[in-house]
């Protein structure tokens, strides 16, 4: 919280600088649980002052998909639809009310993202916005048992590996080498058809 606080206070002394924003929004998913709303729109914020923050889109993708995780019980739901409903029939904008499509905006960030950061530049970034593009992609395709999207995820998989992810020991290797082998079964077994 005294974090928080801290990056708040630089945030409102410094209003037009989009990193200020930036760091709000990455402190606000310190919470426990993370603040997801206020990350949003802090960091929707730093990318309105600065659109070629690639890490802020990265940011927001990743609130994006755990907005997507976020257990909705019987009437968030139900209000949910029905904002997403008044969304599709009204193009009232990114379902205010409602909560679908979080994983397609996080797709659509997480690749602005990658456009915006140049490889040679920071290799390290651009594979960690593979490995999440590669998780939105096959959260998306787990959802939905859609193939393309479980090819797309294998694909950013391999791409983030290439250029030199490291990812460690425990449970963050456990689930992306789980994933890809998946992605490359799934893959594998729909090309055999």
């Amino acid at each position: 919280d005294a974090e928080i606080e801290r990056a708040r206070r630089a945030a409102a002394a410094g209003s037009k600088t989009p990193v200020n924003h930036f760091v709000l929004g990455v402190a606000y998913t310190w919470r426990t649980p993370p603040d997801l709303d206020a990350a949003k729109k802090a960091l929707s914020r730093a990318i309105d002052l600065n659109p070629q923050l690639a890490v802020a889109y990265l940011a927001r993708g990743w609130v994006h998909e755990m907005k997507e995780l976020q257990k909705r019980g019987f009437f968030a739901a139900f209000f949910g639809g029905l904002g997403d409903a008044l969304t599709l029939m009204f193009g009232a904008g990114e379902g205010a009310l409602g909560g679908s499509g979080w994983l397609e905006l996080a797709i659509d960030d997480y690749r602005t993202a990658l456009r915006l950061n140049p490889e040679s530049a920071q290799p390290e970034l651009e594979a960690q916005i593979l490995l999440n593009l590669g998780n939105a992609h096959y959260r998306l395709g787990d959802q939905a048992n859609d193939r393309t999207n479980v090819e797309l995820a294998y694909l950013r998989y391999t791409d983030a590996l290439r250029i030199g992810l490291e990812l460690g020991a425990g449970r963050r290797a456990f689930v992306f080498w789980e994933r890809l082998g998946r992605s490359a079964a799934w893959r594998g077994a729909w090309a055999d058809s």
